[in-house]
């Protein structure tokens, strides 16, 4: 079951990293991950990176997708965008975190939207 989710949710990020580039996203990096957490997409966009999670949908439960990233996965993916400007020497980028939700039915995505600066964060040192 959970390697099918995975499966899923693949789906739904390559659909939002379509969705963003069409709106002049540029998509540096794909699920950043380490032994911290993970984020779904960072991409930048005038001048400005951004976090994106990325949150798929198969059914009506469960809320909303930007429902479902809370206080500890805001405060994950925070963490996880310095390490990613640190270790790229971005360090006095400006940052926020955006939501992309995916609407699956049938397989096939249905609808998508997103959410931009969920929360601004401001990551420089």
């Amino acid at each position: 079951m959970k390697r099918d989710n995975w499966q899923k949710g693949m789906v739904g990020e390559e659909a939002a990293a379509k969705f963003l580039k069409k709106k002049n996203f540029k998509i540096l990096k794909r699920n950043f991950r380490n032994r911290y957490g993970e984020v779904d997409i960072v991409a930048e966009k005038n001048n400005r990176v951004i976090f994106v999670e990325v949150k798929t949908k198969f059914g009506e439960g469960f809320g909303e997708p930007w429902e479902m990233v809370g206080r500890r996965k805001l405060g994950q993916i925070k963490r996880m965008g310095k390490i990613y400007l640190s270790q790229h020497n971005m360090m006095n980028s400006w940052c926020r975190i955006d939501v992309v939700g995916v609407w699956m039915k049938d397989g096939k995505v249905e609808k998508i939207e997103h959410w931009e600066d969920v929360r601004s964060v401001d990551l420089r040192i």
